[in-house]
């Protein structure tokens, strides 16, 4: 597989090069990644830096498990880093170097604007990740404004088991992104605000 965009050797926390393999599944990833985060990664180093940092965790994981679908894989733990990134990265602020030689320093501007949102943001993703595939499909089936019974004929169910299901993954995302911060008796629970 060749790389779609010419770049920089990816290397390892020891300096050796990735295997090209791995590689190849990277930079073909680095569009994708470009296209959910472009204010992110328009600066060369910050994807390279990127795609190095998901490389090895990819080839530590590798060398523990054998991974079934390293391109799936891949786009998980890029975007992944690409989110860490933005967590670990409290000024959100780009280097641009000017034709002279110059290094420029701008802030960064977010699809979203404030780090609460994007934190929300994160939530819901990972709380979406959580979920087995056939949930996603569901809720996103809802989302999308099909009707029960549309979806119960591509789950081969009734669409009062969709109803059903629906409501408890409801239920389950809004416990995951808003837990309850008192009993069901009125009392605070420990560790809440």
């Amino acid at each position: 597989m060749e790389r779609p965009a010419p770049g920089p050797r990816l290397v390892d926390q020891t300096g050796q090069p990735l295997a090209p393999a791995l590689e190849a599944v990277l930079w073909s990833l680095a569009p994708r990644l470009k296209r959910l985060f472009p204010r992110l990664v328009d600066d060369d180093a910050v994807l390279t830096n990127l795609l190095e940092v998901a490389g090895r965790r990819i080839a530590a994981k590798q060398e523990t498990v054998a991974i079934e679908h390293v391109p799936r894989y891949a786009w998980v733990v890029l975007r992944h880093a690409a989110i860490d990134h933005m967590r670990r990265s409290p000024m959100r602020v780009r280097q641009r170097t000017v034709p002279d030689g110059t290094a420029l320093l701008d802030a960064q501007v977010t699809s979203h604007n404030d780090a609460a949102t994007i934190e929300r943001a994160v939530l819901i993703e990972e709380a979406l990740d959580a979920l087995a595939a056939d949930d996603r499909a569901l809720l996103l089936g809802r989302f999308l404004g099909y009707s029960a019974e549309d979806i119960a004929r591509s789950f081969q169910t009734s669409p009062q088991h969709v109803n059903d299901r629906y409501s408890r993954l409801r239920q389950r995302l809004r416990h995951l992104l808003d837990p309850p911060t008192h009993t069901k008796h009125g009392r605070k629970r420990k560790g809440m605000p």
